[in-house]
């Protein structure tokens, strides 16, 4: 276990790195106190890497993987000492019914850019960039339906995200049945430049549209729709054809996100 420095960087990167722990937990994790094990689940490479890389900072040199009857990669490790001290900043992570839970205090106190890197894992974890076209029925026209979102059951757990990205970052959101969600202009913007996913990080299977492409790269789109200012198109195929016309320019420069 890494020794916690009176003050200065090393406390804060110690911090910094528990954060990113305990956001990953919230979001695709769990912590059996009882028999002392953590465990994370999740198919992407670039969190379960980092997952495991935690733990090494941690000093904790064993773990186990396995595959879960629904294909999902699963890694847990037993450890007394990392267990109490995740609970002794956060006594319960524990995000699937509507128990209460309580973010770190020193999620607060950390520089922005720092809270911004934890945002940028719980984000990428438990969140999404949604594209997606739609008939506006008062306009009579085609549009886009774009937000950032962090999908959350707990009313306790959105309210934190919520008072995190306006008191921290200025950045406006809302709270809705499933999850945290910024939606207007200069928000989504905001959250491009302030927090971001962390780079490599794909978008599921869920999305017919987007799946295979990085969280970053729709994002970075999402951004460039709104900066064109172009929000209102008369046919389907009209809406459509100016968003390949996008995705092939944002190929072309080459955009890994």
């Amino acid at each position: 276990m890494p020794n916690l420095a009176a003050g200065g960087q090393n406390q804060e990167g110690f911090l910094e790195n528990l954060g990113i722990l305990i956001g990953l937990l919230v979001t695709d994790g769990y912590i059996n106190p009882k028999n002392y094990s953590i465990t994370f689940t999740g198919n992407s490479e670039e969190l379960q890497n980092k997952f495991k890389e935690l733990l090494e900072f941690f000093g904790v040199e064993k773990f186990y993987e396995r595959i879960d009857d629904k294909n999902v990669k699963v890694t847990q490790v037993k450890n007394k000492n990392l267990v109490n001290l995740v609970l002794s900043y956060i006594p319960t992570v524990k995000t699937k019914d509507n128990t209460k839970i309580t973010l770190p205090n020193f999620f607060w106190k950390l520089e922005k850019k720092k809270l911004a890197n934890i945002l940028k894992y719980m984000f990428s974890a438990d969140g999404a960039v949604i594209l997606g076209i739609r008939w506006h029925k008062f306009k009579k026209k085609w549009c886009f339906v774009r937000r950032v979102e962090f999908s959350s059951k707990n009313e306790y757990l959105k309210r934190e995200i919520k008072h995190l990205l306006e008191k921290k970052f200025n950045i406006k959101a809302n709270c809705w049945k499933r999850g945290v969600v910024i939606e207007k202009k200069d928000e989504i913007l905001k959250f491009q430049k302030e927090i971001r996913f962390v780079p490599g990080v794909k978008i599921s299977k869920k999305s017919k549209r987007w799946e295979g492409f990085t969280k970053n790269q729709i994002l970075d789109l999402v951004c460039k729709i709104l900066k064109n200012k172009k929000s209102y198109f008369s046919t389907r195929i009209e809406i459509e054809n100016y968003l390949k016309s996008l995705l092939v320019v944002d190929r072309v420069q080459g955009s890994t996100g």
